[in-house]
């Protein structure tokens, strides 16, 4: 929102989630990402909506995600790097695509 911290645009910006509403959001290197992260997308998954930062305005997005990862992300699970709740919530449909290639 504006004014919410420096160079914030005049009027705010939609985010990310915002824009992907009634559409598709791709989430690359989901496992790279901090604790606080995965909390804020798992909140967004649960509830359905989103909050800009620096207002109090609740919009209802409805979207579908798509993620990817190199990890194991059970494995990080295990391990205490990644919330298992948001794990279940992304674990829906696996697709193991095999390294390497030709290329063409």
């Amino acid at each position: 929102m504006e004014g919410s911290f420096t160079d914030a645009r005049k009027g705010g910006k939609m985010g990310l989630f915002e824009l992907a509403h009634r559409g598709t959001i791709f989430l690359d290197e989901i496992g790279d990402m901090s604790k606080a992260v995965q909390s804020k997308v798992l909140r967004v998954i649960q509830e359905k909506e989103v909050i800009r930062i620096g207002d109090d305005r609740i919009i209802p997005v409805d979207i579908r995600i798509i993620v990817a990862t190199n990890y194991d992300l059970w494995e990080a699970v295990q391990r205490g790097l990644f919330r298992d709740d948001l794990f279940y919530r992304v674990n829906v449909l696996t697709l193991t695509i095999p390294p390497g290639g030709t290329g063409r």
